[in-house]
């Protein structure tokens, strides 16, 4: 029963998060509220897809309704795609037609088929629907195409047991990076379920013959927390799939064709989070650690939001390019940073730090990623020049300009923000907003309200 307790208390934690520290309390108007977007492809015409979940894994069902952004600025629900999902939903993915949840709940992936203009769940043959296990709590999706035969394939953080896994759509089947049977040590096979494992051994950059510092947690060192997922921009056949973890201040970067966690980062902040007095003056902690948001630019920039210090960080793609080294037999994979050293730090968004009101920083995008969905960036394969992150604390968004690292917050929203998509060639931000029941769309640049979807 205890261990019963312990997962629903995770799943509470991970789904929706409210606009303090520590509140969970159950609460019918934030039940089947937006909460997560992603643009994607449904027979031949683009469109916003909004999770309806809730704070609480066994409430009730969620939904899922799609809206085409023919008119960007208009979006309209197509009814005829809306279907009821479970609860414990947590991401989606749609490829060639087919619809991919993510079922934290019950760790696994199910599987909807386009036919006639409606999504249906796929069946096994005796009936049961089509499910593939995975290890505990798939929290992110991100379908790529592998390099050099552009593959398919879709990536699942399973944020509990600290593993990425890479399935291939085609047929389905586990499969370890570039070939199809576990190889490596940084990979792992748990009940026939293949997937990426990670791990950290200190670099020795701070000070010669002496390991970095690395202040994670033991379970956070082997990618427990481990949730946002991005590809950097890529430049040769090993691609480098970036991962940020949720409950400590941690990145990893692991290269899908070598099968090997080559590059990690981690940050130790305790003052920031646990507080600290500087004469009379108490400046009290966050009480949070860990990254929120991630985003890769078009030059391989990598920006990621903290809880800890309520910072966006900028790190440059050279960090996650860098090889294991060879002195010991496993090899050193992670730079660790000093105590309270807040190095790659963008700027930070606490305005007044000794006060207990802080932004609580969520998900994040850029002006110039991969790509939106299937939406193409025309960029230049440039560095951003602009970024948003919701701060759930304050309920607003915050525009950030990265070359002078300042920053402008929008007007307070009307309930908490969960997820953040940018539209490139309107300019404009779609934000969940769950306690409202809507979808808001603002103006990028001013921050100002266009209209809202309101959820069905």
């Amino acid at each position: 029963m205890k261990h019963f307790i312990f997962v629903a208390a995770i799943f509470a934690l991970i789904g929706c998060e409210s606009q303090f520290p520590g509140n969970r309390d159950f609460s019918l108007s934030a039940l089947n509220g937006p909460y997560g977007l992603k643009v994607v492809t449904i027979g031949g015409t683009n469109y916003l897809g909004v999770i309806n979940s809730n704070f609480h894994f066994d409430a009730s069902d969620g939904s899922l309704h799609f809206y085409s952004i023919a008119s960007p600025r208009a979006p309209q629900l197509n009814t005829s795609l809306s279907l009821r999902i479970p609860t414990g939903v947590s991401d989606f993915e749609v490829s060639d037609d087919v619809l991919i949840l993510s079922d934290r709940s019950r760790h696994q992936l199910l599987f909807y088929d386009l036919s006639a203009g409606a999504f249906t769940q796929r069946l096994e043959a005796n009936g049961d629907p089509k499910v593939i296990k995975l290890t505990d709590n798939p929290q992110r999706l991100l379908v790529f195409n592998r390099n050099p035969d552009a593959l398919k394939v879709l990536a699942v953080a399973s944020q509990s047991s600290g593993v990425v896994h890479f399935i291939r759509l085609d047929t389905l089947a586990f499969i370890s990076a570039g070939v199809e049977t576990p190889s490596s040590r940084d990979t792992i096979t748990v009940r026939d379920i293949v997937g990426a494992n990670f791990y950290m051994q200190a670099r020795q950059e701070q000070e010669a013959g002496k390991d970095d510092h690395i202040g994670v947690s033991r379970q956070v060192a082997a990618g427990y927390g481990i949730n946002a997922m991005s590809f950097l921009p890529s430049v040769s056949t090993d691609q480098i799939l970036i991962t940020a973890d949720f409950f400590d201040n941690a990145l990893f970067g692991y290269r899908f064709e070598s099968l090997t966690n080559t590059s990690n980062l981690a940050w130790d902040l305790p003052q920031s989070s646990d507080g600290y007095e500087s004469g009379d003056i108490r400046y009290p902690g966050t009480r949070e650690r860990g990254f929120r948001g991630l985003a890769v630019d078009q030059s391989g920039n990598v920006f990621a939001s903290s809880r800890t210090d309520n910072a966006v960080y900028k790190i440059a793609r050279t960090e996650f390019e860098r090889a294991k080294t060879t002195d010991i037999s496993k090899g050193r994979n992670t730079r660790g940073y000093p105590k309270d050293t807040a190095t790659h730090r963008l700027i930070a968004l606490d305005d007044i730090t000794t006060d207990e009101i802080f932004p609580r920083l969520g998900e994040m995008v850029t002006d110039c990623p991969q790509t939106v969905g299937p939406l193409a960036v025309t960029c230049g394969g440039a560095v951003a020049t602009r970024a948003w992150v919701l701060g759930l604390g304050t309920q607003k968004v915050y525009r950030i300009a990265v070359g002078a690292a300042t920053s402008t917050a929008s007007s307070k929203l009307s309930g908490v923000p969960q997820s953040i998509l940018w539209h490139p060639s309107e300019n404009i931000l779609y934000v969940a907003e769950p306690e409202a029941n809507r979808v808001d769309i603002l103006d990028a640049d001013t921050l100002g309200a266009i209209t809202q979807l309101a959820n069905p």
